[in-house]
């Protein structure tokens, strides 16, 4: 991120896809590197994208999705049984040829990205967003 706006955006993306404020509890799982976990509240959304920023900025790489988790389990990774709720699809489309560079793994991404689009056409689907890391 680079600027106020594009914090701002991330923000609001982190709220929007979370809805913490229909349930009670929940927290947001942060995942630096596939080693550590840190966990949000609904209380501390601005947190979540200064940390996500100031990791992804030391070169760390960065992960979340959508589900909140039941419980903070320091850093310890969570699992499908820390759920508390979900309310968004998430699909992650990655080249399932890792071997290959990463412009071509990226290429074989977008085409499968494009692909996934028209088969939701069939069901009258549109993406709510689409966040593309640019790692294939």
């Amino acid at each position: 991120m680079s600027s106020q706006g594009d914090f701002n955006e991330f923000e609001e993306f982190f709220k929007s896809i979370c809805k913490h404020k229909l349930f009670t509890g929940g927290f947001i799982e942060v995942v630096t590197d596939f080693k550590t976990s840190r966990y949000f509240t609904d209380e501390q959304i601005d947190e979540v994208a200064k940390y996500v920023e100031l990791q992804s900025n030391a070169g760390h790489q960065v992960f979340f999705g959508p589900a909140l988790r039941k419980e903070d389990l320091g850093s310890k990774r969570s699992n499908d049984e820390n759920i508390l709720y979900m309310l968004s699809l998430w699909v992650d489309i990655d080249s399932p040829e890792k071997s290959l560079p990463a412009d071509e793994r990226l290429e074989q991404a977008q085409i499968l990205l494009g692909d996934f689009l028209v088969a939701l056409t069939e069901y009258n689907i549109e993406p709510s967003f689409i966040v593309e890391s640019g790692h294939g």
